[in-house]
């Protein structure tokens, strides 16, 4: 298995760039969720001002 270290807090949703953020991931599903969650920015912008708490990510039935 090829491991990245990801932030645990997106950088996209807010995180920062600091080593208490980080974790290790899953390579492949690590660019996955990075690329979802950009797209899914993308298509919904945020208003200025507006943080994301959470995000759940869930096998399409």
């Amino acid at each position: 298995m090829n491991n990245d270290a990801d932030h645990a807090i997106e950088l996209q949703l807010g995180g920062k760039d600091v080593t208490s953020n980080m974790m290790k991931l899953n390579g492949s599903v690590n660019r996955s969720t990075g690329s979802q969650i950009s797209g899914a920015i993308r298509r919904e912008p945020l208003a200025h001002g507006i943080k994301v708490r959470n995000v759940k990510f869930v096998d399409p039935d």
